[in-house]
């Protein structure tokens, strides 16, 4: 039975959460009809790392064939980048293949025997025993002759990998994330999905939005938070937010229906990074103000503002006013969940 491997395809995709390579992996494999009993026996036999570029040459036991596999680490490197890396490691190949002149002929073989190491000279299928004593300095010119093919070896690897991406990466590495940068319409449509909750909890700080202009005479409570508010309950609730590290913005502007809408707090819950409504009703014992607030309680449902489920709504009365236990309870409750 064979595998039809017959065409060859370049893979990119997104490793996350390895922060070891923490970007982009861009693999590409050469594709061949390989027999099952040689396709199963592939093991890494050596990986070269450069700082931005990693190379795991793959050898197929018992066949013909190579896979050679560029693995790059890519912090948003472009591809004028990969050229001038690819220019260094030319280069680099060129210092040493200089070394290399007037170098001895032959090939040092280093032989273990029993707890120490004899040393030969191979040349022209001929060994030769040689004196740790009377030949050493040949055979250190043998062993830096040795290290500096293989690193030669080893930077042409890397080398022909880089040319293998050149020729067929994108000519914009970064297209999909264009669609994500803070000038692009499709940002707000596709952040819940590509962004960590704590890159849209950072996002979501730096946003500038329309706080409530109506009565600022009012807000003569200093929060800890910074913000000015209108009650001492107001206080409670800001100082547990502050404490807690929540992210929350003190009355803001909330459309609905083409109302606006000025919410107590407005939070961004850490757990999902949904938003969390909190209305503290400071009156209830007013016929008037209950009247009016569970009114606003009804129009904040139309919009899927649902107490209980991302709404928090915490009442007193002048007999009984609101307690730090009871906001330490909500904030536990439904947001700290």
């Amino acid at each position: 039975m064979h595998h039809s491997l017959d065409r060859f395809t370049l893979l990119s995709f997104y490793c996350s959460n390895i922060r070891a390579l923490c970007g982009r992996i861009s693999s590409l494999l050469i594709q061949k009809r390989i027999h099952d009993s040689i396709l199963y026996q592939i093991n890494a036999t050596q990986i070269v790392s450069s700082g931005t570029i990693y190379i795991a040459l793959i050898k197929i036991k018992k066949g013909p064939y190579q896979l050679l596999c560029g693995l790059l680490l890519m912090k948003k490197i472009t591809k004028e980048e990969i050229v001038n890396y690819r220019n260094k490691l030319s280069e680099e190949i060129h210092e040493l293949e200089k070394l290399l002149v007037d170098t001895p002929e032959g090939k040092l073989i280093c032989a273990k025997d029993r707890n120490s190491f004899k040393w030969y000279l191979s040349h022209r299928g001929k060994t030769t025993y040689l004196s740790k004593r009377k030949n050493k300095t040949l055979a250190k010119m043998l062993a830096e002759k040795r290290y500096t093919e293989l690193k030669i070896k080893n930077l042409k690897q890397e080398q022909l990998a880089v040319d293998f991406y050149l020729r067929h990466c994108p000519d914009s590495i970064d297209s999909a994330d264009m669609l994500l940068a803070p000038n692009s319409g499709y940002r707000e449509l596709l952040k819940d999905r590509h962004f960590s909750v704590s890159d849209r909890q950072l996002e979501w700080q730096r946003e500038a939005f329309n706080s409530n202009p109506l009565y600022p005479e009012a807000c003569k409570f200093a929060g800890i938070s910074g913000n000015m508010l209108r009650s001492k309950s107001e206080m409670l609730i800001d100082a547990a937010l502050y404490s807690h590290g929540i992210c929350f913005r003190y009355e803001c502007e909330l459309s609905i229906n083409g109302v606006k809408y000025y919410p107590d707090f407005m939070i961004f819950r850490p757990s999902d990074g949904n938003i969390v409504y909190w209305e503290h009703l400071g009156a209830l014992d007013n016929p008037a103000y209950s009247k009016k607030s569970f009114e606003k309680m009804y129009n904040y449902s139309t919009a899927g503002i649902v107490l209980g489920v991302n709404l928090i709504v915490t009442v007193e009365t002048e007999n009984e006013p609101l307690k730090m236990a009871d906001v330490e309870h909500d904030i536990r409750r439904f947001i700290l969940q």
